[in-house]
């Protein structure tokens, strides 16, 4: 994802729900639910708590709960994930902290 059309700004906490059809980026702290048909990426330095589902998730920073992705999963080095994980594919990159459970639909 190159360009995200919303993004949750690196100063920003947000906690609640969020339903959204375009790319979305978490530079901030996100506390909640996300529904997607869209691409996700949690950066550096942001965290993520709570319940989502999206295309595609790549995290780069923390996130935690659960997710479930029609597409890639995908957790780069430095990147920690803790809860469960439903996805078509997965990519846990070497030098990423994965602690939960995951299932490949």
């Amino acid at each position: 994802m190159n360009t995200a059309h919303t993004i949750i700004g690196s100063k920003t906490r947000f906690k609640g729900k969020v339903n959204i059809d375009k790319d979305f980026r978490i530079d901030g702290t996100f506390e909640g639910i996300v529904n997607s048909f869209a691409d996700i990426v949690v950066s550096e330095g942001a965290v993520f708590d709570g319940s989502m589902t999206c295309r595609n998730l790549t995290v780069f920073g923390k996130a935690s709960g659960h997710v479930t992705c029609e597409g890639l999963f995908k957790l780069v080095n430095g990147g920690t994930y803790t809860g469960e994980v439903f996805a078509e594919e997965l990519d846990l990159v070497p030098g990423c902290d994965f602690n939960g459970s995951i299932v490949r639909s």
